[in-house]
């Protein structure tokens, strides 16, 4: 998918996006982020900053810091090398840095190869170094950022930007999360410019606009951020069209794939682990306790959280399969 096509499927958020900058004197560097953990928060700043870059030729450069969830390179058909490599030291910004075809001004680092943030990594100096450097090239630096409720690397990053916007999901986001996402970011003193919330579909014979009351339980409106009185601005869109919703399926089959590779790998090891078992008594105490029938936690937690990780994913996949137009 070309920039183009990503800003017609998302057609309401750079004008979103905008009016939030406008109205808080263009802020220089801007988290997007989440109350909750999920996809879909780098494709709506990639859309916002195409929008600036291509409606106001404003100099825009796009950061996916979520590098469990990576999402620009297949959306956008860039190469899958980005903030990981660089954090790893095993690739220069030259090579990763990319400005995507039919759009000047703009430039987006994907996230790169998938991994865990090790902890620290987003607070260090190579971290701050790089965005200092991209910063000074643009006028506006997005961050697409994981869930600063769940993500201890999310909240590092900070006491780095200017202002948040928040992303909340119709039906999924909880209104206690979405309390704590402005609770954290007012200690952090990252002003909260808007919001957008995404998903919403009207009910039949109602008009398209949030309704003016929450479901229990769930995020309807942005009610928990004009509780604290933020200056919210409300797009109620849909993250994917059928072409992306088919490509964010495309995604996640092949993650899924990946992860279930990686489970085969290691039963594989198990497996040979327990043919020694005659052999090596010590060995055999390792088999066991993998398999989960002896407290040695060092062993069993990688097997349990690859499971959970697979078991996310595919729930993800079902969820996108439900949305598909």
């Amino acid at each position: 998918m070309n920039p183009e096509s990503l800003l017609e499927a998302l057609p309401r958020v750079a004008d979103v996006v905008r009016k939030a900058l406008d109205g808080a004197g263009n802020p220089a560097r801007i988290l997007f982020t989440a109350a909750e953990p999920g996809p879909g928060v780098a494709l709506l700043a990639a859309a916002a900053a195409i929008g600036l870059a291509k409606s106001q030729r404003t100099p825009t450069c796009v950061v996916e810091a979520d590098l469990g969830r990576p999402e620009l390179s297949a959306w956008l058909d860039l190469p899958e090398r980005g903030l990981s490599e660089l954090l790893e030291r095993r690739a220069e910004l030259g090579a990763c840095i990319q400005q995507p075809a039919g759009c000047p001004g703009l430039r987006v680092l994907p996230a790169g190869r998938t991994r865990d943030a090790l902890e620290g990594e987003f607070g260090s100096k190579p971290m701050q170094a790089l965005l200092d450097e991209l910063a000074a090239g643009s006028r506006h630096l997005f961050l697409a950022a994981p869930s600063v409720v769940t993500s201890e690397e999310a909240r590092r990053l900070l006491p780095r930007v200017d202002g948040a916007i928040l992303v909340l999901r119709a039906g999924i986001t909880r209104k206690g999360d979405a309390a704590r996402a402005v609770e954290l970011l007012r200690l952090a003193r990252v002003p909260v410019l808007g919001s957008i919330l995404r998903d919403w579909r009207p009910e039949p014979g109602e008009r398209r606009r949030p309704p003016a009351v929450p479901r229990p339980g769930s995020v309807e409106a942005p009610a928990a951020l004009e509780a604290a009185g933020s200056a919210s601005v409300v797009a109620p869109v849909r993250v994917t069209s059928r072409a992306g919703s088919d490509r964010q399926i495309e995604i996640l089959e092949r993650r899924i794939a990946k992860l279930n590779r990686r489970l085969a790998e290691a039963e594989e090891g198990l497996r040979q682990l327990g043919a020694l078992r005659a052999a090596d008594p010590g060995i055999a105490s390792v088999y066991r306790g993998i398999q989960g029938l002896s407290s040695q936690e060092e062993y069993a937690t990688f097997k349990r959280e690859l499971m959970h990780k697979i078991f996310l994913a595919n729930l993800e996949l079902k969820q996108a399969r439900a949305r598909r137009p």
